[in-house]
């Protein structure tokens, strides 16, 4: 049983019982958390065709960690082709409209990449890496997939979907946690969402390790590094770095007390 604290005047706190020190419930010393890796999913494909009428009004269905259903198709030359009924009853829908008649499949594959990348909506959930006739999209949360499926529709791409590992970052119980990332490529930074603490007081550090691959970990939640600065997203370098970030729970965010190599936005 864990161990039960009185107060007294004379006595202060003391301790009535084997086991591990509480106060008001909440232990004083947490269990650690083992080192794990975090990775978001990879839809990974070949654009097959030009950008030519071959390529007009084809799509494909992706994914974002919670199943939100994106389509994206091709209206080639921008000419007004209408959006295809199985990608128009996607979630949200995109029509890239920068792919030229006269392209090829590596120039299709890099306008493409270009125009996912450049929306605010879809560059919020996705990055597309882009080489050659090669597109990877990276699902920037890490965790497995709500929808773990691949809809190729009837699109010049081919998509492999390797799906995401690990899970979410633990609210209680873990007072250290060390992050290896799982990126393949130095532009993709996974999103790794951190809960609320369970009680004012809760400390916790957070550390990317020297075994990380390539690739920055953004935390996403509510942080604070004074009274009056506010911030969503605190990222690690990742990769060749070893960076930390001692955090404590204030009841509403949590206070960066310090930190080594990260950045807050």
């Amino acid at each position: 049983m864990p161990t039960k604290l009185s107060y007294s005047p004379k006595k202060g706190l003391v301790e009535e019982s084997g086991g591990q020190f509480e106060v008001n419930g909440a232990p004083i010393a947490q269990d650690q958390h083992t080192d794990a890796t975090y990775k978001g999913a990879l839809y990974d494909g070949t654009m097959t065709l030009a950008g030519s009428s071959t390529l007009d009004g084809k799509y494909f269905i992706i994914y974002d960690k919670d199943g939100t259903s994106y389509g994206i198709w091709w209206d080639v030359d921008d000419s007004g082709t209408t959006a295809p009924t199985p990608a128009d009853d996607a979630d949200v829908t995109f029509e890239v409209t920068t792919v030229a008649g006269g392209n090829n499949a590596s120039a299709s594959a890099g306008a493409t990449a270009t125009a996912l990348n450049g929306n605010a909506t879809i560059g919020a959930k996705f990055e597309v890496v882009r080489s050659g006739t090669s597109l990877k999209i990276y699902v920037l949360e890490c965790g497995p997939l709500t929808t773990a499926s691949v809809n190729n529709g009837d699109a010049g791409i081919g998509f492999t979907l390797t799906d995401g590992a690990g899970s979410a970052l633990p609210a209680i119980g873990a007072s250290q946690v060390a992050l290896v990332t799982a990126g393949d490529v130095t532009s993709v930074a996974a999103e790794l969402a951190q809960p609320g603490g369970s009680v004012a007081g809760q400390r916790r550090l957070v550390h990317v390790t020297t075994a990380a691959s390539n690739g920055s970990i953004v935390l996403t939640g509510n942080f604070s590094d004074s009274g009056t600065h506010s911030h969503t997203k605190l990222t690690f370098g990742g990769a060749t770095n070893d960076e930390y970030a001692q955090l404590v729970w204030t009841g509403t965010a949590w206070l960066v007390v310090s930190e080594d190599g990260t950045t807050a936005s």
